[in-house]
């Protein structure tokens, strides 16, 4: 956390210094914004768990055994039975969800995805070692922002009209936006580690961070 925090102060100061600031540094931030996204999510996550505990979705209840009286399903019994340690007490979980709660999946996913496209759009106006690679570098940030919104509605309507020809475009459209989408992170990558041969001189530049801090 430490780290990701002291790297987007760095390309925040960067900015603000008129310093120049490289693809991989754009591309690093992408990344970086993913990890704060991971970091909330597994915020309240349990941490140092050292016993499994056994959750089982649905009981039956064991008519053969003294402890259906209590109340317990056979697969409560048997988890209970088996020592700790044992890698077969490791529990089951269903991860079935409502079609609402997937509707939401997919949409968190698809503004994730989006928010981690937009941040390539920041390197627009970079200093690129030729004017093709530029345009390459903004083709492919615009077709990986977009791409998300676009498969996300792809999937509505594929879902909404089950079995007609809206559905088999949709399909159709969804592979071809799904094969843009890895050719722009490809392309992407390639652009940011070849750019590291072309460097404007202010690269090398460090962020005296003494501007920053309040002083006499």
């Amino acid at each position: 956390m430490v780290q990701t925090i002291w790297f987007i102060l760095q390309c925040a100061a960067r900015w603000y210094e008129h310093l120049p600031i490289t693809e991989l540094e754009i591309a690093t931030l992408a990344f970086t914004m993913l990890n704060l996204i991971t970091y909330a999510f597994w915020w309240n996550k349990l941490a140092d768990v050292r016993y499994p505990h056994p959750t089982v979705k649905c009981s039956v209840v064991d008519t053969t055994s003294n402890d259906s009286d209590s109340g317990e399903g056979e697969g409560e019994v048997e988890a209970r039975n088996r020592p700790r340690g044992d890698p077969g007490n490791q529990g089951e979980f269903f991860g079935n969800f409502t079609p609402s709660e997937d509707h939401l999946i997919a949409s968190i996913l698809a503004c994730v995805a989006t928010l981690f496209g937009a941040i390539h759009c920041f390197a627009w106006s970079l200093q690129f070692p030729s004017s093709l690679r530029q345009l390459l570098w903004r083709v492919s940030a615009l077709t990986i922002t977009s791409a998300p919104i676009i498969e996300l509605l792809d999937a509505v309507v594929a879902s909404t009209f089950d079995g007609s020809v809206a559905t088999v475009l949709a399909l159709v459209l969804m592979f071809i936006t799904a094969t843009a989408y890895i050719a722009a992170r490809v392309t992407l990558l390639v652009l940011t580690f070849t750019s590291l041969r072309n460097l404007p001189p202010g690269a090398y530049e460090a962020v005296y961070w003494t501007t920053f801090i309040p002083h006499v």
